[in-house]
């Protein structure tokens, strides 16, 4: 475990704005009662708010890369055995996704979903990241290059190169022309998804520097504006989209990321502003255990367990809840009561671990 003091404060805080917007978001009573930002953008309708949240994780992830990787070697001194501690964690966010799958589905599912790709993207990193610096940003310049030229340029089942629509483009044909029999369906966005990894860990290599505290925070700034403006301006040529991954979506993202992060880590590390970061801390430090677990929990309880009602017909504990809400306070304030009071709970059950330093670690 590594002591408090020791921890970059405003990676962990970011780590938990993450996790508490995820929870947010996933978490909706009545589709009506939140602003369009709270759900995926449309097909060709450009980014919300919720298409940032796994790219920024994926990015958060690639930070911690640099720290874990030098905390390791001091104690065991091998790069061998932190690959193999790599792929024992990247095995473990796969299983952890196989088992909400299940659990949502109530049956046996193999596919990619959000942890599967943490996973995927973690370990191709992390043999990047064994690489040089120079030529880690090569692999990566290389890699969103290569899908860029796979979206707009190759031709698939009868279509030119480029055809972009919801159900009709290259990624889409792979996936169920030939992916999907082996439940793989997906599994091409670890390319640039992994981008977004690597970059993550050129910024924690800056962030383990000896920089001045102010250079890292300009470096950042600069570096996010800079992989933020490439991405906006390669939408030009090709759409964002979250569904695909498309190299803007990946690079805007990616920015927007780096400069959330150079924000907190003024405040925080330079400022030292710190106490206001404590809520999303709190997420921050057991962050896969407040995703796994919520989601495992509302499935298998609000969503599981029935309420039979007078007139002898049944509802799930969830409906119920949201039902006596809505009733009470209205359709918009109802909603959020019930969104706002699932995360809390969770921030409740993650202070008592907080406070008793019980953090999970895979």
């Amino acid at each position: 475990m590594v002591a408090d003091s020791k921890r970059l404060v405003s990676l962990d805080v970011f780590r938990g704005f993450t996790i508490f917007s995820m929870l947010l978001v996933n978490n909706p009573a009545n589709d009506m009662a939140y602003p369009s930002w709270f759900r995926h953008a449309r097909w060709g309708q450009g980014l919300t708010f919720c298409d940032m949240i796994l790219p920024w994780f994926l990015f958060i992830m690639g930070v911690a890369i640099p720290f874990s990787f030098s905390s390791f070697l001091k104690r065991k001194g091998s790069r061998f055995l932190f690959l193999l501690k790599s792929l024992r964690r990247s095995f473990v966010l796969i299983l952890l996704g196989i088992i909400i799958n299940c659990s949502i589905s109530r049956a046996i599912v193999v596919k990619m979903d959000v942890l599967q790709l943490l996973g995927f993207s973690y370990i191709v990193s992390v043999l990047i990241y064994f690489l040089p610096r120079w030529f880690r940003i090569c692999v990566s310049v290389f890699l969103i290059i290569g899908y860029y030229v796979l979206l707009k340029f190759i031709p698939f089942g009868g279509n030119p190169g480029g055809t972009l629509e919801e159900y009709n483009n290259i990624i889409y044909y792979l996936n169920t022309r030939f992916l999907s029999r082996y439940h793989l369906s997906g599994i091409i966005s670890v390319v640039p998804s992994s981008v977004i990894v690597t970059l993550g860990t050129v910024v924690g290599d800056i962030l383990r520097s000896e920089f001045s505290h102010s250079r890292k925070f300009l470096t950042l700034l600069i570096l996010g504006v800079g992989t933020l403006s490439i991405g906006w301006l390669w939408s030009i040529d090709i759409m964002f989209s979250k569904s695909i991954w498309t190299p803007s979506y990946v690079l805007f993202s990616s920015g927007i990321g780096c400069i959330i992060l150079s924000l907190f880590y003024y405040l925080i590390e330079i400022r030292e502003y710190r106490s206001w970061g404590f809520v999303f801390k709190v997420f921050g430090m057991n962050a896969i255990t407040a995703y796994f677990v919520s989601i495992v929990v509302r499935v298998h309880t609000l969503e599981e367990w029935c309420l039979t009602l007078k007139n002898a017909s049944d509802i799930t504990l969830k409906e119920a809840i949201i039902s006596r809400a809505i009733g009470s306070l209205g359709l918009y304030c109802g909603s959020w009561a019930y969104t706002l009071g699932y995360v809390s709970f969770w921030w409740l059950v993650l202070f008592i671990m907080y406070r008793r330093k019980i953090f999970v670690r895979i």
